[in-house]
C-alpha cells in the first residue's frame, strides 16, 4: 500500500539521489521544524554524505518487527523507495540520525517529543538486534572494504583497517569509526550513544585477518552496559530494521 504521506514529503522536498561526495554550503535548519505524527518523528537537519536531510523515523520497526536476513532488506528497501514507504538505511544514515536527534535534545518546545524518540531507538536497540545495509568484506591482506547501501543504486565504497580488538572506542578507532560511521569524532560519537542508551559506545569487529574475504553485516544494538557498533553480523541471520524515510532539505551543492 502506497504512503501517501511520505510521498507528500518526497514531492514537497524533492527527495533526490544521494549527491555527490563534493563540499555541501549547508543551509541553517530550524529545530522547531522537528515534529511528530501518528506513524512517524520527522527530524529536520540530519547531515549525511555531504547533503542535508529531512529523516522521518517510523514508530514501529519495519515489516511489523519480523526479521529479514540483509538480502531481503536489500529487496525491501527497493521496493519500498518505489512505493514511499519506510525503509532500511545504511550505518551512516542511522547514526546521522541519532547525532541530528541528540543536537535537538535541548529544544525546550519539542523536548518531549524528542524525547518519545529516543526512548523507542534505545528499546528496539536493547529489544532487537537492529540491520542496516552497511557489509564489511574483511580482507586477508590490505585495507578492508565497506560498503554502505549495499546492492542498491546508491552504494558507495570505502576502505578501511576494520580488523581490531573488540573494545570501548578509543582514539586508535578514529580511522575505522570514519569508515563506518563518517565521522572520526570520538567525543561526539560518545556523547550521543551516552544520550541514546546511558552508555558508552562499543566496536564490535573481527579480530584477526581472515584466510579468505569474509562478509559481514553491520548493525546496533545494546543492553545496560553498552550500545554496540556491531560488524560482525552473519549475512544468513535475520534481523529487524528502524524504518527511514530520507527526503533532502536546504543543501547546495557547489560544483
Amino acid at each position: 500500500m502506497v504512503n501517501k504521506n511520505l510521498l507528500k514529503l518526497a514531492e514537497k522536498w524533492k527527495n533526490p539521489s544521494l549527491p555527490a561526495e563534493r563540499e555541501t554550503k549547508k543551509q541553517p535548519v530550524s529545530q522547531l521544524d522537528f515534529h511528530s505524527t501518528q506513524d512517524f518523528w520527522s527530524v529536520p537537519g540530519v547531515e549525511y554524505r555531504n547533503g542535508i536531510y529531512r529523516i522521518n523515523l517510523a514508530k514501529q520497526l519495519l515489516n511489523n518487527g519480523n526479521a529479514k536476513t540483509q538480502e531481503q532488506w536489500i529487496e525491501y528497501y527497493k521496493q519500498a523507495k518505489q512505493r514511499g514507504e519506510f525503509y532500511t538505511g545504511d550505518m551512516p544514515l542511522y547514526h546521522a540520525l541519532f547525532t541530528a536527534l541528540y543536537k535537538q535534545k535541548d529544544n525546550l518546545q519539542k523536548k518531549s517529543e524528542i524525547e518519545e524518540a529516543r526512548e523507542f531507538i534505545q528499546k528496539q536497540m536493547r529489544k532487537k538486534w537492529l540491520t542496516t545495509l552497511t557489509r564489511i568484506a574483511y580482507q586477508p591482506n590490505g585495507k578492508d572494504k565497506v560498503m554502505h547501501n549495499y546492492k542498491t543504486s546508491e552504494q558507495y565504497e570505502l576502505e578501511e583497517n576494520i580488523v581490531g580488538k573488540d573494545r570501548f572506542i578509543e582514539s586508535g578507532d578514529r580511522n575505522t569509526l570514519k569508515a563506518l560511521l563518517l565521522t572520526d569524532n570520538i567525543q561526539e560519537i560518545n556523547s550521543i550513544y551516552q544520550w541514546l542508551n546511558q552508555t558508552k559506545t562499543y566496536l564490535l569487529r573481527l579480530n584477526s585477518k581472515p584466510e579468505n574475504v569474509v562478509e559481514r553485516v553491520a548493525g546496533f544494538d545494546a543492553n545496560s552496559v553498552r550500545t554496540r557498533l556491531y560488524c560482525n553480523g552473519d549475512p544468513e541471520y535475520s534481523d529487524s530494521s528502524l524504518g527511514v524515510f530520507a527526503c533532502a532539505e536546504g543543501a547546495t551543492l557547489k560544483n
